[in-house]
């Protein structure tokens, strides 16, 4: 019997604590004895623990696999277990001088047909040691070093004048003007994460493998899929993904405490957005009122599909879930939010107020910010020590007015104003 045990946490700018998950793994240390480990998400928003329990009378091993803690990438044994590299996740035991299959999830071969690296076994641990199979193709990929099962990788890197996050599945989100680690001689499917395609409907922009990554010594080893679709709106000069098509969307809210954010949390001020794409967006901490107990209420989402259209000319065009908050105006594209002006009457509270993220000055006589109008919105009281003392939630109405119009404390009172 093993252990497992972990920390998430739901909210945008939350944080989860890796020692906490290390007490709990610890209590558990009677149920798996032989070994324990974490996983840490990218994020920061999830902490997994384990402990483990090794079964009786088996000759196992741990696997020896060299990830160099720089390669993101998950590989799976056939009939043994999913690791992953560079994410701190332990590595799993394996049965001695037995042979394995080896993939990788996410990408096939060069022909596009499986994401096995070797149509037979390629894989054997011999007393400890990791041996390819003479001939696999698994050796295209990796190599042995001092026993060790070491991936053979190319860099692979986002044009850093480029704000758009691009992702290749399986692999990661590559942010721009940072470098990634991929495997050679892989295809990888090339997706826009936040969006799909206008045609597809899919977050990949082709049904089939869109990159190729070869082998060292050519000119030419990261490349497109001939007419494939990412083809039509990427190109690569030197190992670097850059932007053809792309439209500037300029995110301008008047001066509101609202951040409108791409559905991965990537927020918009200022942004380029693939062509002919469809992007879901959200108001960081900001809800629908007519839709509390939905995914996008939870989300903050503006209606339940994505509410940006970039067509193929470059223009911007809104669903009518994103107009009633926003206008298009200008081009290249430019989102102006809807907002009204909040002012709070402050009635001897010494603390400070925060509406969503904004902290005002509670001290004052009047203090006020401004909030997207339609939408639902907190109202905190925030103590000396920097937690909320209470709160309660207000929605702006388009007409022009606030609910509820006056929240009471056992501090004092503090009374809403709304105007658009």
């Amino acid at each position: 019997m093993c252990g497992i045990a972990g920390q998430v946490t739901l909210t945008p700018d939350g944080s989860v604590d890796l020692q906490t998950v290390r007490a709990m793994t610890k209590l558990l240390s009677h149920r798996g004895p032989d070994g324990d480990g974490e996983y840490i998400a990218r994020n920061g928003a999830a902490v997994l623990g384990h402990r483990r329990l090794s079964i009786i009378d088996l000759k196992t091993v741990v696997l020896p696999y060299d990830h160099n803690d720089t390669a993101s990438f998950s590989v799976g044994l056939l009939g043994v277990a999913t690791i992953s590299g560079g994410g701190g996740i332990y590595f799993p035991r394996v049965l001695d001088n037995r042979r394995y299959w080896m993939i990788l999830a996410q990408t096939s071969n060069r022909e596009g047909t499986s994401s096995v690296f070797s149509p037979s076994a390629d894989l054997f641990i011999r007393n400890g040691c990791a041996e390819i199979v003479p001939g696999a193709r698994l050796a295209e990929s990796f190599s042995v070093l001092n026993c060790r099962l070491t991936p053979r990788l190319t860099v692979v890197t986002v044009s850093p004048s480029v704000d758009i996050p691009v992702a290749l599945l399986g692999v990661m989100t590559l942010p721009p003007g940072q470098p990634v680690k991929v495997f050679r001689e892989r295809l990888y499917r090339f997706t826009g994460p936040s969006s799909l395609d206008l045609e597809t409907g899919q977050a990949h922009f082709s049904s089939t493998f869109d990159l190729f990554v070869g082998a060292e010594g050519r000119s030419d080893i990261v490349r497109f899929v001939a007419e494939s679709k990412a083809s039509r709106y990427f190109s690569i000069h030197n190992r670097m993904i850059e932007a053809d098509k792309v439209s500037r969307l300029v995110f301008d809210d008047n001066d509101s405490t609202t951040e409108l954010e791409l559905q991965s949390g990537y927020p918009i001020r200022s942004t380029d957005l693939v062509r002919g794409r469809r992007y879901m967006v959200r108001a960081a901490r900001s809800w629908d009122p007519d839709d509390l107990i939905s995914q996008n209420f939870i989300a903050g989402r503006f209606g339940g599909e994505p509410g940006l259209i970039i067509g193929e000319d470059g223009h911007l065009t809104v669903t009518e879930a994103v107009s009633k908050h926003f206008k298009v105006t200008a081009y290249p594209p430019r989102l102006v939010a809807k907002v009204g002006d909040v002012k709070f009457t402050v009635n001897g509270i010494k603390e400070r107020l925060r509406v969503n993220a904004v902290i005002l000055p509670g001290s004052a006589d009047r203090c006020g910010t401004r909030v997207l109008t339609g939408r639902l919105h907190q109202l905190a009281l925030i103590g000396s020590s920097g937690t909320p003392v209470a709160s309660t939630n207000f929605t702006f109405h388009f007409d022009g007015h606030c609910s509820p119009a006056t929240l009471t404390f056992p501090q004092g009172t503090i009374g809403l104003d709304c105007s658009l």
